[in-house]
């Protein structure tokens, strides 16, 4: 039974209907939004603060405030984030402070914060806890003593959103939703959450309990007006409402921007009407100043630049609309393309090599990459920019205050018919750009009502709701990271997988000790590590996998003591794919070949047999051409055998001869004789003469991989001394990054959020290296849609370096929660 509900099987199956939350209010600290309320006196001791959070403003150096209460001098208490921790900051004669050790840098999606303080406890760890999407966090600090009276909930004006020290205002930027407060009692979180059935993802439920003396409800469901905002929808404790707008337009602070996704659109949405998160520009990728929850830019007397927080997805149609800020002769855009993940964010959008935009200066000018075309006019302040994408046609359209234009002057476009549109050829990696100079400009995806209706045909807003179906809507079910320790008895049993397990790659993290590969092709008691080129070893000394189950797999111990997969206290993690039912014989190549695919996920285990002829294929069983091949010899036959990688990325920029080698840190290199200089197929890879993976009569295994939309990603960006964001399209479990350009030797870096639950991910392991784990100069965020790298990081992220990464999913963007 959920803690507080009255009937959790209901609840269960009612959590997909978002639990009533309709709309959301914007807060934008230039607006000096809040909400205020003067409590009467209530439980200091004892309270629960829950909400939804989507996040706007992303800087370490200021304090975003969701819950204070201030009398004097020091008696306050305030609930925020600040050095994107979550805190509790008590500075009345207790002293507390208490923060998240994890840090919270994703402005993309929503997260569920909930804090539960009960002073009372004798145990001081237990007096304040936080939970973040469903998950108890580890904080530091200092706890308050026991039975000690916080200034939160006692008769005093409280502030949601802000802070007023003295006149001196601390403001929240970004979206909240569903806030509650509990008087008297001290909640868990899953009294207003739980994992969804189907997704695994945190999702709210309706929280069913009572809720005190100052308890209060905030669903934002009645904007009406701008007051009716405030209103407690639990009870009669309102909220009075300060500088946030109901008025229709860029303004407008209610909006349909929520945690859960609502009934997609089946086109034409006019905006403001289906309900889920919604594309916004991403501070990750901002060279200007960005206001009210990321949809305005402001651009100074310099070309700057901010790219969307969604990729535009490959299929659909999608429109947005882009308001012109100023009147002044100065260059506003709506581009899109600039997918680049390296692309500067002071760059001019007209003038960048993958560019496509409509901009205006002294005239109207179509850019179309190689070039464009002039219209007389300019934009005015008000103007309403449009951008119609259909991207699997390779077709998009721009128009002006609803008039469409194609690629050259004199000629209207109609995205609704599909007539000549002003884009045709666009790139792959398509996402929306607003770039400016001396201007600005108000971005409106569809959490706000459009100005114009969407052309006809099937238009939609940029919405989590819109977005296509994942392929695989609980990635757990075939990727996923076990963490164990090891016990010392054998033979040991690990389970817990959602799936049985045909690839195993296992690390000791608390040891420099081997890396072992086990595969069910291969069979039981076949060993590969890949931190050395040697040979497959049979029943190995260092420990085997034994057995492979429907949940896990069984370790036996080897004769050599210390070094196996079991040693008593050891820490262990293990990275698990799921390669289907069963292993057949493919002839699609001139090689016979043993496979184990799993098309839908993406990946298979093929064995086969050289036969030392350059030119010779393997069929690998996918339906698609992979875009990553791992390939090792298990024979000792021949010469010294590294693991041959290519990567479709290093093959697009360096030329399909250069491959990585997994057992080493050297940098790409051409190798014509590995496979052949050529790209797999959807049906075969090809294999050169070199021994290391076509010696004749040599057996060799080749781990296959090509991505799935929301799944799984394999791409490339250039260093930079700043932070890198990288989109993927979904909330990373597992991520490799290699650089394969700029350096002669650079580790493979592996990370995943079994062991770094939460940001910043900094524990790290080596494919060619039996080091233990390390902790520290190898930091990165995993988020929502992606993951960032900070700047002037060697093997992850440096200027005059270029880098490869593989990525699998703990959650498509269609669900995820921000880290």
């Amino acid at each position: 039974m959920i803690p507080g509900s009255a009937n959790a099987l209901l609840l269960a199956s009612a959590a997909a209907a978002e639990e009533g939350i309709s709309r959301s209010v914007r807060f934008n600290s230039a607006d000096s939004a809040y909400l205020s309320r003067t409590f009467s006196s209530g439980n200091r001791r004892t309270f629960t603060f829950a909400l939804w959070v989507k996040r706007s403003g992303i800087d370490s150096a200021s304090r975003y405030l969701l819950l204070s209460s201030y009398g004097a001098g020091s008696t306050y208490t305030t609930i925020e984030f600040s050095t994107n921790n979550v805190w509790l900051f008590d500075g009345s004669a207790i002293s507390a402070g208490i923060s998240t050790a994890a840090v919270f840098r994703d402005p993309s999606a929503w997260m569920h914060i909930v804090f539960s303080v009960d002073t009372t406890q004798a145990t001081a760890s237990n007096r304040v806890k936080i939970y973040i999407n469903g998950t108890q966090q580890t904080v530091s600090g200092t706890q308050p003593s026991q039975n000690s009276d916080l200034y939160l909930n006692q008769a005093n004006s409280h502030i949601i959103g802000a802070i007023n020290a003295g006149g001196f205002f601390h403001h929240f930027n970004g979206y909240l939703a569903d806030v509650h407060f509990i008087d008297g009692q001290a909640l868990t979180a899953d009294s207003f959450g739980e994992p969804d059935a189907t997704t695994g993802v945190w999702n709210p439920i309706a929280y069913t309990g009572t809720y005190g003396t100052n308890g209060f409800h905030l669903d934002f469901a009645d904007n009406s007006t701008a007051a009716a905002l405030g209103t407690d929808s639990a009870g009669s404790n309102d909220w009075t409402v300060n500088n946030i707008s109901v008025t229709a337009g860029a303004g407008n602070d209610s909006l349909v921007d929520v945690p859960t996704n609502g009934t997609a659109s089946t086109g034409g949405d006019p905006g403001g009407s289906t309900r889920g998160n919604y594309c916004t520009l991403n501070p990750l990728t901002n060279g200007g100043t960005l206001s009210n929850g990321n949809l305005d830019f402001t651009a100074g007397a310099a070309h700057c630049l901010a790219k969307s927080t969604f990729a535009i997805p490959t299929s659909g149609l999608w429109y947005a609309e882009l308001t012109v800020g100023s009147s002044t002769n100065a260059s506003v855009a709506l581009g899109f393309g600039l997918g680049a993940a390296s692309l500067a964010t002071n760059a001019v959008a007209s003038s960048a090599s993958n560019s496509w935009n409509f901009y205006g200066y002294s005239s109207i000018i179509i850019n179309r990459n190689d070039g464009g075309n002039t219209y007389s006019g300019s934009f005015t302040a008000g103007d309403i920019i449009q951008i119609a994408v259909d991207p699997a046609n390779n077709r998009a359209w721009v128009g002006q205050n609803n008039t469409w234009r194609d690629g050259s002057s004199g000629t209207t476009g109609n995205p609704s018919t599909g007539s000549n549109p002003t884009f045709t050829s666009l790139p792959a990696d398509l996402f929306l750009v607003v770039n400016a100079y001396s201007n600005s400009g108000y971005l409106n995806c569809g959490q706000r009502p459009f100005a114009y209706s969407p052309p006809s045909g099937g238009y939609k807003a940029l919405c989590t709701a819109n977005l296509p179906a994942p392929v695989i809507t609980k990635p757990s079910e075939y990727m996923d990271v076990v963490t164990y320790t090891g016990n010392g008895s054998y033979p040991r049993t690990i389970s817990g997988l959602g799936f049985s397990p045909d690839l195993i790659w296992t690390k000791v993290r608390s040891q420099a000790y081997r890396h072992m590969v086990a595969d069910i092709v291969r069979g039981t008691a076949a060993s590969l590590t890949t931190n050395n080129p040697s040979a497959e070893s049979l029943s190995d000394a260092y420990g085997w996998v034994s057995a492979f189950n429907s949940d896990g797999w069984q370790i036996q111990q080897g004769s050599v003591s210390g070094e196996n997969f079991n040693a008593n206290n050891d820490t262990y993690v293990a990275w698990n794919w799921d390669a289907g039912s069963s292993t057949v014989t493919n002839t699609q190549g001139s090689i016979t070949s043993s496979v184990r695919a799993n098309p839908s996920a993406g990946f298979s285990i093929v064995t086969y047999t050289g036969n030392g002829s350059a030119g010779a294929t393997v069929g690998h069983g996918l339906n698609v051409a992979p875009q990553l091949l791992i390939n090792k010899r298990r024979s000792s036959t021949g010469t010294t055998a590294d693991w041959a990688v290519w990567h479709k990325s290093v093959a697009d920029i360096s030329g399909s001869s250069y491959v990585l080698f997994l057992n080493t840190t050297d940098a790409a290199l051409s190798a014509s004789n590995r496979f052949n200089s050529t790209a797999p197929t959807s049906s075969v890879f090809t294999l050169g003469n070199a021994d290391a993976t076509n010696y004749n009569g040599g057996t060799f295994v080749t781990y296959c991989f090509a991505p799935v939309s929301g799944y799984s990603a394999f791409g490339s960006f250039d260093g930079s001394s700043s932070t890198q964001y990288i989109y993927t399209g979904f909330l990373p479990r597992y991520l490799v990054i290699k650089c394969y350009a700029g350096s002669s030797s650079q580790e493979w870096i592996i990370k995943d959020t079994a062991r770094n639950p939460y940001n910043a991910a900094n524990y790290y392991l080596t494919a060619e290296s039996s080091n233990n784990e390390g902790s520290s100069a190898r930091d990165c965020d995993f988020l929502s849609n992606g993951f960032s790298v900070p700047g002037n990081i060697g093997p992850m992220n440096y200027p005059g370096r270029s880098y490869v990464y593989f990525a699998f999913a703990e959650s498509p963007f269609n669900f995820s929660r921000a880290r």
